[in-house]
């Protein structure tokens, strides 16, 4: 009788009156994603925490937070848009699954961006243990795609390689010198003005995560 009683209240109208409530419900916009992943950034920046100082539990947790708003989540700025973004903006590499980033680097390094305007950009290593080193910039131009073929590549051009060493300031590096002349490219897969966030596939075919968060001036 139960199963009588259900078969006969699902009828195809019902059915159909269902299936458009379902329909009509807006999809996940990986609200909480977003948000853990912002407080996870907020306090990587107040402690000054290095991606390389991030253990595999929260590496896991930060990568299931990115895969989940990329699948879920609309870049409020349009990918073909983000040239017009960039001048004038700082970004900090808070988190990355890039074997080649994550291997390459020293442990004390921090990666960041500075667009200066919409032409030259400064590619810069911050350290503080390394070599004496406090600083390495990669003096850079830069293009984005907005073509509808890879809507926001950045494509990064360096030129001028300048360090601070030894007390002594922009000091032309011979070794890093051999960036000079060589490109990199960010692959941007979402982009909201706060968190920047690149998807990519490495030589071995693998996938890979760079997420960048916007630095404000504290000078």
């Amino acid at each position: 009788e139960t199963l009588s009683s259900s078969s006969s209240s699902s009828s195809p109208s019902n059915l159909v009156l269902e299936a458009a409530k379902r329909s009509s419900k807006p999809p996940s916009t990986a609200d909480f994603e977003y948000q853990e992943l912002n407080a996870n950034i907020k306090a990587m920046i107040q402690q000054n925490i290095k991606p390389s100082q991030l253990g595999s539990e929260k590496r896991d947790e930060l990568e299931g937070y990115v895969k989940r708003v990329l699948n879920r989540r609309e870049s409020t700025i349009p990918l073909y848009k983000l040239q017009d973004s960039l001048p004038g903006t700082k970004w900090r590499l808070m988190f990355s699954t890039e074997a080649l980033t994550s291997e390459s680097l020293p442990k004390d390094a921090i990666v960041k961006l500075n667009f200066i305007d919409d032409r030259a950009v400064d590619y810069c290593l911050e350290f503080t243990k390394t070599l004496g080193l406090k600083r390495l910039v990669a003096k850079s131009s830069y293009t984005v795609d907005s073509s509808p073929v890879n809507p926001g590549l950045v494509k990064i051009d360096y030129e001028a390689i300048t360090t601070d060493v030894f007390g002594f300031t922009n000091v032309g590096v011979g070794l890093f010198g051999l960036m000079k002349g060589r490109s990199s490219y960010i692959s941007t897969a979402y982009f909201d003005g706060n968190v920047w966030i690149e998807k990519g596939f490495d030589m071995n075919g693998m996938e890979y995560y760079n997420v960048y968060a916007i630095e404000e001036d504290d000078d």
